[in-house]
């Protein structure tokens, strides 16, 4: 007589193992999709560990042709990224004119490069130790290149500050972390001065970009003007590609942010004080002429 509740009792504790195992199932299921979509970033710059049984890094050559030709073609890139964002003052003052607009909507464009030079920078950087060095930079040239020859048709303010303010600055924030990090790996004795002399193309740039547009743009006007200053970029960047090469295998490097550091007085006080300088520091460079 007691058969029936008890055949009851086992069946209704198994429908419960069934269902609870779905859900389960199920939440499991979700848990990862959710990883997953939560992770590209890392998945993208995911270095696996390196063997133990491989060869250690062999130490930095310190010199040589492959190490000064990687602060060479260090030069070029500072020479395309830095000189050409430190040379917005010449159109600064024929934007103004040109656009009819007012001096402060114009240094938008030039603010906006800066800005994404520094802020895609500081997640770029990890490009070099990802392995990833040589995709990230492509990327770069392309879009600095593109957002050249695209300023160069553009006609009114919008098109200015997409192309040489948004399409630029992403190009160059992709460019000058990974670089500048490139070319200190090749050297330990020499290393400021190697890395000072690629930081120096900054200078370069800053000379010749100006002079380019100040003597061409009266005589042949703005767009041919800026397709030459596109042409030598196109020249600059491939040969910097074509020569650039990472010497170090790809490691593990730290998180992200590392929220740490801002609990150290002197590196919190030093980071406040190098935004300070930033902050003042491009009003001579864009309103000096």
């Amino acid at each position: 007589m007691d058969s029936h509740p008890r055949n009851s009792t086992v069946e209704a504790q198994g429908a419960l193992a069934t269902r609870d195992s779905q859900h389960n199932s199920v939440d499991n299921s979700l848990r990862e999709k959710s990883t997953t979509e939560s992770q590209w970033w890392q998945r993208l710059w995911h270095v696996p560990l390196q063997d133990e049984d491989e060869a250690p890094t062999p130490p930095p050559p310190d010199g040589g042709m492959v190490a000064w030709t990687q602060v060479a073609m260090g030069h070029l890139v500072i020479f395309n990224t830095w000189g050409f964002v430190n040379s917005f003052g010449v159109f600064q003052s024929y934007y103004t004119g040109a656009l009819h607009q007012s001096r402060s909507n114009i240094s938008w464009i030039g603010s906006v490069q800066i800005f994404l030079l520094f802020g895609i920078g500081a997640f770029s950087g990890r490009a070099l130790d990802a392995g990833r060095f040589r995709l990230i930079t492509f990327v770069g040239h392309i879009a600095h290149i593109l957002g050249i020859f695209l300023t160069s048709i553009s006609t009114q303010y919008w098109h200015v500050l997409l192309t040489q303010g948004f399409l630029v600055g992403i190009g160059n924030g992709l460019l000058f972390c990974p670089t500048i990090s490139l070319v200190g790996t090749y050297f330990s004795y020499w290393k400021s001065f190697a890395m000072g002399v690629a930081a120096a193309g900054s200078a370069t740039g800053s000379l010749i970009y100006p002079v380019v547009v100040q003597k061409l743009l009266p005589v042949i006007g703005f767009g041919w003007t800026v397709r030459i200053l596109g042409f030598i970029t196109l020249f600059t960047s491939t040969l910097a590609f074509a020569l650039l090469k990472p010497r170090l295998p790809p490691r593990p490097s730290g998180p992200m942010v590392d929220w740490a550091a801002f609990k150290e007085p002197p590196y919190v006080l030093y980071c406040v004080g190098i935004f300070l300088i930033f902050l003042g520091l491009y009003f001579a460079f864009y309103y000096v002429s």
